[in-house]
Formats: structure tokens, sequence, C-alpha cells
């Protein structure tokens, strides 16, 4: 296990909610002026004990029975859509963010920003999102996105933005979302709905392992940005590159995973499938300088049998990078290979009579880095990997019980795979939840690169 560099403070993005009820259990809830609410004997954090309070607390606050309470900031209570404990100091994000927090809670309630009543419908501010990040001078700042179930009085957050601005000098980035329903979240507004600037810049810059990064509000980045440098470390082992070698990133996302391995890759080819993403890929190799890197938009749940990569990649009109392969074993997949096979899917590369498969021009690729979501990896994506042609996989997961369910599947294929080892990494303290990576070599007849 590699553990968390910090146990406090560590986390980069907080989204908190506004609302009317506060969350009770049999009787009142008491702040005691450390953020966390709750009984006198557990801190509001579960029992442990957090980081020393630096100055005077504030003032105790007894919230009476009863069913609406007016106006709060908080955390959903577990179980709970529509109750919040309030939240003045979250233990695990920084201070720079906290003071923000603390601030909004106390200066929405006076501006008249009415809370959402998910209950009602009705209501103006439905949640604020903290992101903090610090540059390679090792500056800090804030991101604040207030998030609104509307927008019909255009500019009505703007004196707040400004007024963040000028108070705190970290807040270098104040956007506006609106989510007009629930279903709406993705991305923490109104899908297709595009960021309001209304402070700053709409990025912060995160340095890690000597290379930074531009955030948006709603941009994946990884929580921990100290724990991030030690996954990237991992990586870069796990990986085993050399100046030759072409590394394909699939899910590059940002790029932050392919931009860490460039440096000891002759070539490091990205595939995602968020336009967005993509462009930011490109915009942080060139703001880092990396120019054997490229980026491209590619959907991975399109390959079937027969396909290769080079298939489902927009390259924009530029020639891929391609070599000519024969793949070991030629079908689909063995016997009991699992995945929901069948029809296409499991159809080989192409027929040249027998098992064996025909010459197949795809990517090159001596190492495949693979970093999904926490659903894993498609049947038909595991089977194209299984005769991928490259030695060595490393699989990056954020969820061991499908990162075990794919592997299994992998290994049940032809040419045969061996999981050499296996990291978990601490990304997120005081959950049980961590990021593993794990080494596949190719331990099978390999793939004969022919041209």
């Amino acid at each position: 296990m590699v553990r968390a560099p910090g146990l406090w403070a560590y986390r980069n993005k907080m989204e908190f909610s506004f609302g009317t009820r506060i969350w009770r259990a049999d009787k009142p809830y008491v702040d005691k002026g450390d953020g966390g609410g709750g009984d006198a004997a557990d801190h509001g954090n579960g029992g442990a004990p957090g980081p020393p309070v630096s100055g005077p607390p504030p003032p105790r606050k007894v919230y009476p029975p009863g069913g609406n309470d007016g106006f709060v900031l908080g955390l959903h209570a577990p179980g709970r859509y529509d109750k919040l404990v309030p939240v003045d100091r979250c233990l695990i994000q920084p201070d720079a963010a906290n003071e923000v927090l603390a601030f909004l809670r106390t200066r929405c309630e006076e501006l008249l920003l009415e809370p959402f009543d998910v209950k009602t419908g009705t209501g103006y501010l439905r949640a604020v999102g903290l992101r903090t990040a610090t540059d390679a001078a090792g500056v800090v700042q804030v991101s604040v996105n207030l998030i609104t179930a509307d927008d019909e009085v255009p500019g009505r957050l703007v004196p707040l933005a400004a007024e963040l601005g000028a108070r705190f000098p970290a807040v270098t980035s104040v956007v506006h979302n609106i989510q007009a329903s629930s279903s709406d979240r993705g991305g923490g507004g109104r899908r297709g709905a595009p960021e309001v600037v209304l402070y700053g810049r709409r990025t912060i810059v995160q340095a890690v392992r000597g290379l930074t990064f531009e955030m948006s509000a709603n941009s994946f980045f990884q929580t921990s940005a100290g724990s991030a440098a030690l996954l990237y470390d991992r990586i870069v082992e796990a990986a085993d590159l050399g100046p030759a070698d072409t590394v394909v990133d699939l899910f590059t996302g940002t790029g932050t995973i392919g931009l860490a391995l460039a440096a000891s890759a002759g070539r490091v080819v990205g595939v995602e499938l968020v336009a967005d993403a993509v462009a930011d890929a490109r915009r942080n190799a060139e703001r880092n300088g990396v120019t054997n890197a490229a980026f491209y938009v590619g959907d991975l749940t399109a390959l079937k049998g027969g396909m290769a990569l080079a298939d489902v990649v927009d390259w924009e009109g530029a020639p891929p990078p391609l070599v000519t392969r024969r793949a070991a074993g030629g079908g689909g997949g063995s016997a009991g290979g699992g995945g929901g096979g069948g029809g296409d899917d499991d159809a080989p590369a192409a027929a040249d009579g027998g098992d064996a498969a025909a010459a197949k021009a795809d990517v090159q690729m001596d190492v495949v880095v693979v970093d999904p979501p926490r659903a894993g990896l498609h049947p038909k994506l595991v089977r194209w990997l299984a005769r991928c042609g490259a030695r060595r996989v490393v699989y990056v997961s954020c969820n061991a019980a499908t990162q075990v369910r794919d592997v299994a599947l992998l290994q049940s294929h032809e040419p045969r795979w061996q999981l050499t080892s296996l990291t978990p990494v601490d990304m997120f303290p005081h959950t049980p939840h961590v990021e593993t990576v794990g080494v596949l070599e190719l331990v099978g007849e390999s793939a004969a690169v022919e041209g």
C-alpha cells in the first residue's frame, strides 16, 4: 500500500449544498464550532481527532427541532436527499477553501439569495463547488463554482463574485453553472450549458511531478494532488518504458497520465471519448512543452470483432501511427471467456484459414495504459486488449471489484496474460477507497510485428 502523504486538508475539490432543512437524529443538532456538529464525543468527524483549530471558537449554535430551518449550507446527511449537516469548516479541504465556505454561509443569507428547497422545487442557490490548486511557485488558488436553479435575473451573482475576489486573494476564479433539475448534475451544471465566468479566469493551475495542469470548475482531476503524484510515480514505474517505446493511453481524460509517461517514452498516443477533455489534454501538452504526445477523440465502446483501435479514433486527417500485426490465436476468445460474447463481437480479426488471423494494421503500441471509470472495461475492449500486440498492460482502477473481473476475463483469452503486480494507492484517507495499479505481462505467444 502506498500511503497518502497527508490525512487532513488533502482534498482539492468539494461540493456543498444549500438547503432549508437541517438533519438531526433524535435530538437537536449542536454546532460545536469545529464544523462537524454531532455529539461532543466524536468531534464531528467519525471519532477521529482533527487537526488543532487556531483562534477562538465560533459561538455555539443550537438549531431547535422543526421541519424548515431556513438557510443551511453543508453536506447531505447519509441517505437523505432533503436534509443537510451544516458545515463551516471541512477538515479534508484546505484552509483557503474553508475561509471561502464560512464567508458564503453568512454572506449569501445576508444578500437574500434563497436556498433551494428540494421538496418544493423552489429557491435559487443549489450548491457551491470549491476547488483548490497549487502552482509551480507554490501559490494557492481557489475556484468557486456557484450552482443555481435558474438564471432569471442575469448578473445577480456578479456583486458576490467581485466581493469574493476582493476579500480573498486566493480566489482567482468564480464561475456560474445552472442546474435546472436533479438530472442536470453531470458536470456540476446543466448539460450543454457553458460555465459563465463571473470573476477572474476560467481555470486554476495545479503542479504535479514537474508538470502543470489547468483545471476548470468541472473538469476531472485527482482529488488529492499529493496522492496523484505518488500514483503517477507508480504508473511510470509499472509501464517501464524505453526511449523507443510507444505507449497508448486509453481513457486519457485531460492527459495527466499520458504526459507523465511522455518523459520516458518515444511516443504517447492518448484516446478519450470526450472532445473537451481532449482539447484540455492538447493544451496541457503545449503548456508543458511536451512534443511527443498526441491526443485524439475515440469511442472505445465501438470496438467490435475484427476492428482495430485505429478504426474507432478520429485522426483528424493525420496519418495514424500504424504497424501490421498478426494476432496470435486468431479468434475472439476462448471458451468460457465470458463477457456476453457472440456474433460479431467474437469474430476473429480476419480469417486466413484455421485459427490464424490475417495481418491487421493497427496503432503501434508497446505498452497500453487503461484508466477506465468505476464501471471498468467493456468486454469488447478486453477482447481487443488480449490481442493488441503490446507486451504490457497497465490497468489503473478506482474500483477493485471491476478490475478483478476484467483481469480474469483478459486472462481467459489467448494469448495469455499474467498479472505480475498490483499496488494499491491511498487516494482517499478516512475511506475504504483506493486506486490500484495492476501490471499484466504477455506470457503467451506474442503478436508479430510485420511492418
